[in-house]
């Protein structure tokens, strides 16, 4: 098992939430397009998580 950091578990547990709140619900739908959920690129953005394009 790798330690993380206080850092890394909190950034973990971030996405771990958004996943579950916003992209899990959707998942079967995601895979049923064949398209890049876009979307989420824009939440993981707002959440500090990614930089914008």
């Amino acid at each position: 098992m790798i330690d993380l950091t206080e850092e890394q578990r909190m950034i973990f547990s971030t996405v771990r939430d958004i996943a579950r709140e916003k992209l899990k619900p959707r998942a079967a739908e995601i895979d049923e397009k064949q398209e890049f959920p876009w979307d989420a690129v824009r939440i993981f953005t707002e959440n500090g998580l990614l930089t914008p394009l």
